[in-house]
């Protein structure tokens, strides 16, 4: 929503979502490695296992935005084929 000062509030909204997606995923991973992971009984993961799960979760978003953008345009993708038939 933009506002009478062409402020975009929507977007303010989705940068606070994204700094708090990454705060949030860089203290996970680097709790285990500091001096609270006595304290919380962590143990930390192989870094092997932690590359291959963050390459798991940029497929997951990537592939989830694709078919989102593909199933909020259906009009598109309707009158395109409807064209060439």
């Amino acid at each position: 929503m933009v506002d009478g000062n062409g402020d975009d509030h929507n977007h303010d909204r989705g940068m606070w979502l994204w700094d708090g997606t990454l705060a949030t995923i860089g203290v996970t991973t680097i709790v285990p490695w500091t001096p609270l992971t006595n304290l919380l009984g962590f143990q930390p993961l192989p870094l092997s296992f932690v590359l291959v799960l963050g390459a798991i979760v940029v497929f997951y978003v990537t592939a989830a935005e694709n078919v989102k953008r593909v199933f909020y345009q259906p009009h598109e993708i309707l009158v395109f084929k409807s064209q060439h038939l």
